[in-house]
């Protein structure tokens, strides 16, 4: 009986030595947190993300009234600006991209092909 309390005792002891060593742990993390009433930003790029228009009420000091949720959607574009939208990005796709045709290869091919010759000509003349 006299060593089974022992045993408790001993795992006690290990446990408050385990609850000792990690204080100090915690304490370290401390100084990551914020100092201030700041808001932590998690996020550079949703804070950049602006979220429409809303008809969510409002009281008197700017905040939303809880439950007062609104009864239409909110209104939309019109589609005059739809369908300049997609005409202006329609080729947004292959504007960026380089012609790829073979008369355009065949140039690049032959310019490579001048700069090696020239390069192997000058080589031996500069080692003289």
């Amino acid at each position: 009986m006299r060593g089974n309390a022992m045993a408790r005792m001993a795992k006690g002891r290990a446990g408050a030595m385990a609850l000792l060593a990690c204080l100090p742990l915690v304490a370290a993390c401390q100084s990551y947190l914020p100092q201030n009433d700041a808001p932590l930003r998690l996020s550079p790029v949703l804070d950049r993300i602006d979220p429409g228009p809303s008809n969510q009420r409002l009281d008197k000091n700017g905040y939303p009234v809880i439950g007062a949720y609104p009864t239409a959607a909110t209104t939309q574009v019109d589609d005059a600006t739809v369908v300049e939208t997609r005409e202006r990005h329609a080729g947004a796709a292959t504007r960026g991209a380089a012609p790829s045709s073979a008369g355009r290869y065949q140039q690049s091919v032959a310019e490579l092909q001048a700069t090696a010759a020239r390069v192997r000509a000058a080589g031996p003349a500069q080692t003289n």
